[in-house]
């Protein structure tokens, strides 16, 4: 079964004007960081893939320019990513069954004072996100109706938030990262959008590659599911197929409107080797492309 991201919250003081603010975060899973609203480092997929039993990196970020003065929120966004996703063409090689964070922010304030805020148990966690479904390998569901990844604005008293659980880790597998992170390093543009004799419509971006797609410009009602399914090849009729279709139908990225109207979507927890695009849910109006 695939599960929802889990999203993780909490609220802190910071007494006084703040000098330096580092963040060193970990997780069993994928994240992304929020700190009153704002996403955090550029980074994608950390903390990337390890034997997580015998390592498991964190990484530091200076988060000084996001840290004020008075109240703050910290929003922490767990996928499944290698430590309890379907990799293995879909098979899976799991190493555990619950998503987990380690986060410390050291506060240095101008007087010379310091101040330690970890993952304890004032952070609570909901799965009612918008991630419906975040899986490193078969892709993810996004559902737009659900936003509320700015975070600062949380109502911590929703019945679908509760307290986390505190368990004690081995710290002896941390390790900093010292390597570059994963980054997105190239824009590829598509090089055809047709529709084939079966009436697919088809996105060719040129070239096999492993990435994520990007898209703009999407217009529909609240609740038009918009399907992104992904392969390096097309059969050779020119109708789209998955290569482990014996397997497992993977590659596959949902998107759910709000109907907010020219609506953006970029996956952030899954990536895909591919070369062409087969896009179901359009009608015969594609948008623009970003």
């Amino acid at each position: 079964p695939y599960f929802p991201a889990v999203m993780m919250f909490r609220r802190f003081q910071a007494k006084a004007k703040v000098a330096q603010a580092t963040l060193y975060m970990t997780a069993h899973g994928v994240y992304e960081y929020y700190i009153n609203g704002e996403k955090g480092a550029d980074v994608c997929l950390a903390p990337e893939f390890t034997t997580y039993d015998k390592l498991l990196k964190y990484q530091v970020y200076d988060v000084t320019q996001n840290v004020n003065e008075g109240e703050n929120a910290i929003g922490v966004v767990i996928a499944d990513g290698w430590f309890k996703g379907k990799i293995a063409n879909g098979v899976g090689c799991e190493y555990g069954t619950n998503p987990a964070l380690l986060m410390e922010l050291e506060l240095i304030y101008e007087d010379g004072r310091k101040e330690i805020i970890c993952s304890d148990e004032q952070f609570s966690y909901s799965y009612d996100g918008p991630y419906r479904r975040a899986d490193i390998y078969n892709g993810e569901t996004y559902d737009a109706r659900k936003q509320i990844i700015d975070f600062a604005s949380v109502k911590m008293d929703a019945a679908d938030w509760n307290p986390v659980h505190a368990v004690e880790i081995d710290k002896a597998v941390l390790s900093a990262q010292t390597d570059a992170p994963v980054r997105p390093v190239r824009e590829i543009e598509p090089i055809a959008l047709s529709t084939n004799q079966k009436g697919e419509l088809i996105l060719d971006m040129g070239q096999n590659f492993a990435g994520h797609i990007r898209v703009s410009g999407m217009k529909g009602a609240p609740g038009t599911k918009i399907v992104f399914e992904h392969t390096e090849e097309l059969a050779p009729d020119g109708s789209f197929t998955y290569p482990f279709a014996e397997k497992v139908q993977a590659q596959k990225d949902i998107y759910i409107m709000d109907g907010s109207g020219g609506e953006s979507y970029e996956p952030a927890f899954t990536y895909h080797g591919f070369r062409y695009v087969r896009i179901t849910g359009v009608g015969s109006e594609p948008w623009k492309k970003e």
